[in-house]
């Protein structure tokens, strides 16, 4: 399987006709004042991913991660798989929903899409989303 793009914004919209989606305000950077201890952002998100077969006409399967890692250390801050099922249609769109996001510290903060090989038994990274996260003291 392949994947074509992953895209973090505020929301979605899927038209009921021709299931065209829309991502609306896509997110680089969120900036936030405060002189208090943050251990977490309140916000939600929409990280969207599309996924394809490799060959159009063979059915496939597999297993996805989606990691948040802090770029000044590599601490991953959160960790999600999830099954893409390629055996009905020949691409998967795939929304998560992002409840808040743990804050460490300001930085950069990497969205690192992987799809386990099998052949190799192991994760291989597939696309690095950077979100820059800015404390800015009051």
């Amino acid at each position: 399987m392949k994947h074509a793009w992953t895209v973090l914004c505020r929301r979605t919209l899927i038209d009921d006709q021709t299931q065209s989606l829309s991502m609306i305000d896509t997110v680089e950077l969120i900036e936030f004042e405060t002189n208090e201890e943050v251990s977490a952002l309140p916000i939600d998100l929409m990280l969207v991913s599309l996924w394809w077969r490799t060959e159009a006409d063979q059915p496939e399967n597999g297993k996805g991660r989606t990691q948040i890692i802090y770029s000044a250390n590599d601490q991953s801050l959160i960790n999600m798989e999830y099954d893409i099922d390629l055996t009905k249609a020949p691409r998967h769109r795939l929304l998560g929903k992002l409840q808040g996001i743990p804050f460490v510290g300001s930085g950069i903060y990497q969205i690192v899409v992987q799809v386990f090989d099998e052949s190799v038994d192991a994760w291989q990274n597939v696309a690095t989303v950077p979100l820059q996260i800015q404390r800015i003291p009051q």
